[in-house]
């Protein structure tokens, strides 16, 4: 175990060595409102890290910003401060009406009181923004869609009116792909995760404070819906369907 550890540590040392002098001294000094100039890596880096932020790769993650941050991603030992991701991550998403009938039984009293619920997230691409400030996933990604705002204001005319069968039909037949809006949180580790949030704002072209997951595994991650205030008329609609 001993020599083990010490070929860690010489390995490190040896990682750490090595992004020291690809990167300088401090990791995107210039922008970071250091003295060092970057080198011409750091440069091409920024400008990949601007272009994923402003939008221009879409849907699609370019191979070079993959590339570029598999490689940052070994150097998490020696620019800690700036690439160890904090302990909590965040990501607004949606889900569906029936992606939540599925596991209902095992997550409809979390549902009906607003509190968060574990589920399975599976990612579409090999690296994803999530942000380590909760509030902005709230904010930018978890608001509720006019869709289903206007299926519970259909919900509640429904029980108002005495019509609640023909209406659960209806949605059964028509409305389970109705999104619901969804806030996830992760337990974080630099095996996955890369960058502190507020660092990677003076490379980006946002205030997000996002991180990147460099991985697309399935992973288990507490879920709760947002806003909370629609939580509880979710599991009303969801409770309607079940027992049609």
């Amino acid at each position: 175990m001993k020599l083990y550890k010490a070929y860690k540590q010489v390995l490190t040392e040896g990682t750490v060595e090595a992004c020291v002098s690809r990167f300088g001294q401090e990791l995107f000094s210039p922008q970071m409102g250091g003295q060092e100039p970057n080198t011409d890596i750091e440069d091409d880096y920024a400008e990949l890290i601007r272009n994923y932020t402003g939008g221009e790769f879409g849907d699609r993650v370019d191979s070079e910003f993959i590339e570029m941050a598999r490689n940052l991603k070994k150097c998490v030992a020696a620019y800690p401060e700036i690439l160890y991701p904090e302990k909590y991550a965040y990501k607004g998403t949606k889900t569906t009406l029936k992606a939540l009938m599925e596991p209902y039984n095992e997550i409809k009293n979390q549902i009906k009181t607003g509190q968060p619920f574990e589920m399975l997230y599976v990612a579409k691409t090999p690296i994803q923004s999530w942000s380590d400030d909760e509030d902005v996933a709230k904010e930018d990604f978890g608001q509720s869609g006019p869709t289903l705002i206007k299926l519970l204001q259909k919900f509640d005319k429904a029980k108002e009116t005495g019509t609640v069968k023909q209406f659960i039909d209806q949605v059964i037949e028509h409305n389970l792909d109705t999104q619901v809006p969804l806030i996830l949180k992760y337990v974080t580790n630099s095996d996955d995760f890369l960058f502190k949030g507020k660092f990677f704002n003076y490379l980006s072209r946002n205030d997000d404070n996002e991180v990147l997951r460099l991985d697309n595994r399935p992973i288990k991650v507490m879920a709760k819906i947002h806003p909370p205030a629609f939580s509880a008329q979710v599991f009303e609609l969801l409770e309607a369907i079940r027992n049609n």
